[in-house]
Order: C-alpha cells, then structure tokens, then sequence
C-alpha cells in the first residue's frame, strides 16, 4: 500500500527505542525506523512524501518503508512534483487507482494529477488499460513531463476536475515486468560468456521480446544461456532497484551502464538481481525472479537494423507454448532421422553437408546432360526437349537464358517426380504468346509471353508430342 502526502511532524516516539520515530501525514499516523541512511533533515513539516506501508503483525503499528521512501523538502518545483505524481517506480504492482483529470486535449489526451500507467522506456512498451470503461491505447511522456493518456476515442463525457479510476492491463503489463527482467539475465550471461558481445537495443513488446546484438553469436551460446537463465529464475533471487549518483557508477564495473543515453543524468536508476547483475534501467521488474516462470530463446537470425543479431525470446506460459509443441516435433524428427534428441543438431548439420555435395554433384551432371542436347527441327523452328526426373534449377536456368538467344528456338522442359513440372520458353524473334499455348495442354499455368510454367500428372512423352504436334501446325 502506498500513501502520499504532506508531512504534519516528526518527533521521537515516547513509546519504543531511540531510533523509532512517530510522522504524521495528512493527519494520519505512522511510525518510522530512523537509519544510517535516512535523511532526517528533509522530513520537516511541509515536505512531500510518497513510500509505501508495512503492517507489524504484532504491535499492529503502521511503518513506513524507509527503502522506498520519496521525499521532496519545500519549497520543491513542478517538475519534481510531477515525477513524484508518476508512481509506475513506486510501486509497479500497483493495478488500479482513482486520480483527477487536470488537463484533455483533442477530447482523447487525458493528463491526470496523479498516474501508475507507465509510459513506455528503457526498451518496454508502454501501458494501455482504462480511464473508467474508456480504453487508454497508450500513454507517453509530452514535452512538459507530464504523462498522457491516450483513448482510443474521443469522449465528451470528461471534464477538468472529474474524479476517474484508472485501471492498468495487468496482464500485458506484468508479462513485461517478467519479460525485462529475464532480459536482464540473459544479456548478462550472453556477455559474460561472450565479452565482445555488446545490447545495442531492446524491444519489448506483448507481442515479440527481442534483444538486439552487436557481436558473433551462436546456437550453441544461446542453449547455454538460455540453460543459466532458467536455473537462475528457479533460485527465486529477489530484485531491487535504487538511485546511484554517475560518478560512482563508473567506478563499478559490475553496473551495466549506456553511457550515451544517460549522458545527462546526475542519479541513475539502478535494477539489482541478488548477487547475479547489476544494470542501469528505467523500465518496469519483478520483485523476485521465480515469477518470470520459464524462459526460451526462439529465434536467432541476421539484423537488419543496427546490429548483427536478433534475439527474440518468451517467458512464463507464453515461452511453454512455444517450447512444448516444438519440443515434440524435435523429438519426432529425431525418431525419422534415427538419432536422439540431444543428437539432433549433429545429424541435421551431417545431413547439410551431404545434401550439399549432393547439390554440387547434380549441378555437375545436369550441366553435362544440357550440353549434350541437339534441336531438331519443328516446323520452323529449333526445338529443345529436356526430360528429366532431376534436375539442378541454376544449371538449367543458366542453359536456358543462353540458349534462347539463338534463332528460332522453342524449349521444353519437363522435369520432376509424380508431379512434373513443365516449362515453355522461345527466343524473342518469335512472335507467339507461351502462356496462352502451354494453358491449352497443362494446369496451373503462369508465366509470360516469353515463357511459361505449369503442372502435370500424365505421361511427359505424350505432352511432348502434343505441343510437337502444336508447331507443327504453325
């Protein structure tokens, strides 16, 4: 629970130890443990104060959690009224709460006095939820600092001063919570394992989750990863997030930091996994890694962005239904391919090279086989016959493109097993319209003037004759 206000006293509490003291806010008592590192001298009368509440199960007093605790002494400014009024730090657990419009704009850009939407940073995308029944689309950061709310229609039944309840998507919202951490585990152990790999950017969203990678990575990196992140989720280390001035940041190499982004900043917003990362950030985390569920890589491939590589994962339910159904197909083609899982890889990468030797043998012969083929004479024209079960697509492409810049020249292929394939060409000299002859003899025609394709299931010598037969006629 939070609670937020103007300091009425402070004063030591009569009742307990020396460094227990009584606060008043707004006229509601509490009992505050005075630390090392509690600033007494900015909890005087008039501050503003925002931090959340224990219960002490046993003496039923209300503490205030000093680890948590926002104060800004008087006189403060707007702005630092504002980023205090912005509660998505706070407390990011935090669903629903009733605040008051100060400000609409277009009729569907509302701005509240207080908000827990979070509006998009650090790489996550930003809240969307409800003002009352009116769906809030997105909200972001205008250029008073000030968080907007953004309907997905106009309404006119808002009105400065009106009393609302905003309602969070707590279920986008806390899969992003789950998914920025886990980003965390992952970019730490990735870099760890691979020094000159460098997060060039992020990209959270309920959609996809990906990681954008300067720097070599592999597969085999990624199992491994993908493996310490998940025994790390199940050791169930707590997450916390405090302030750092920059200075001393750069004396710790532990804290992963993007300089040119936070060039300007003087405090530095810092999320901690126990013991296992330490990283500058200003998104959106869970209190405790075991709530991220599970974690799976789902795809590595070539950037076209900025970066060599992308990396898009999945956590908790969404990463097991990835996982599961292709967990049972690897398991499935390891039974055709007469290995185990775990071996899965290995034969898939043999089977690779042999296909390709396979490939350049084929291209080999089909070469040789297209070499060997003389016209014979049709009508008026040099006609090409080409049947074949198997034939290497660049090799005949390469034949083709070379032998229609003769005279005169009609070519037909056939080639393929139950199914055959069947293609028309003809040298530009020759004023006749291919697609329009090969629909007359085959299914499923496409093409040109210049050439065409089409399917077949009859015996290929009795098409030869037939379009044979055709320019003949011509």
């Amino acid at each position: 629970m939070l609670i937020e206000g103007k300091i009425d006293y402070l004063s030591p509490s009569s009742e307990s130890k020396n460094s227990e003291y009584i606060i008043s806010i707004n006229g509601e008592k509490f009992y505050l443990e005075i630390t090392q590192k509690t600033d007494i001298k900015k909890l005087r009368s008039g501050a503003f104060i925002v931090t959340k509440i224990r219960q002490d199960e046993n003496e039923l007093k209300r503490f205030l959690k000093t680890d948590e605790m926002v104060v800004i002494p008087p006189p403060y400014s707007k702005k630092e009224f504002e980023s205090v009024r912005h509660g998505f730090h706070l407390d990011e657990y935090i669903r629903a709460f009733k605040a008051k419009i100060i400000e609409i704009k277009d009729d569907n850009k509302i701005i509240l006095d207080r908000t827990f939407f979070y509006p998009g940073g650090g790489g996550q995308e930003s809240d969307n939820g409800w003002l009352n029944q009116y769906y809030v689309k997105k909200t972001y950061l205008n250029a008073e600092n000030q968080i907007v709310h953004e309907l997905k229609e106009p309404t006119p039944k808002f009105k400065v001063g009106d009393i609302v309840e905003g309602k969070i998507n707590w279920e986008k919202r806390y899969d992003l919570m789950k998914a920025h951490t886990a980003e965390h585990l992952l970019i730490r152990f990735l870099t760890d394992m691979c020094p000159d790999c460098t997060l060039k950017k992020i990209n959270l969203t309920a959609d996809k989750k990906i990681v954008y990678i300067r720097g070599e990575v592999t597969w085999e990196h990624l199992l491994e990863v993908q493996n310490k992140v998940n025994q790390t989720i199940f050791s169930g280390k707590t997450v916390k997030t405090y302030y750092r001035l920059k200075d001393d940041i750069t004396k710790n190499e532990k804290i992963r930091v993007n300089w040119e982004r936070l060039e300007h900043k003087e405090k530095i917003r810092i999320v901690e996994i126990k013991d296992t990362d330490w990283a500058a950030c200003t998104g959106l985390h869970v209190t405790n890694i075991n709530e991220i569920g599970t974690f799976a890589i789902l795809k590595l491939a070539k950037s076209r962005r900025d970066a060599d590589y992308e990396i898009q994962f999945e956590v908790n339910q969404k990463s097991l239904s990835e996982i599961l159904p292709n967990h049972l197909k690897a398991v499935n083609a390891a039974y055709l391919l007469k290995t185990s899982p775990k071996d899965l890889t290995l034969r898939i990468t043999s089977l690779l090279k042999h296909n390709k030797a396979l490939f350049t043998q084929n291209k080999y012969l089909t070469e040789r086989l297209l070499a060997g083929i003389q016209p014979q004479r049709v009508g008026k024209y040099h006609f090409y016959t080409v049947i074949e079960t198997y034939l290497n697509e660049q090799a005949l492409k390469k034949w083709i493109n070379k032998v229609v810049k003769q005279k005169n020249v009609i070519i037909l292929v056939i080639y393929g097993e139950k199914t055959s394939r069947v293609q028309l060409h003809k040298s530009n000299d020759i004023d006749i319209d291919c697609k329009s002859i090969l629909t007359n003899f085959v299914e499923h025609v496409g093409g040109t003037t210049h050439f065409a394709t089409g399917v077949i299931e009859q015996n290929p010598e009795k098409l030869v004759a037939q379009i044979r037969n055709y320019f003949e006629m011509l």
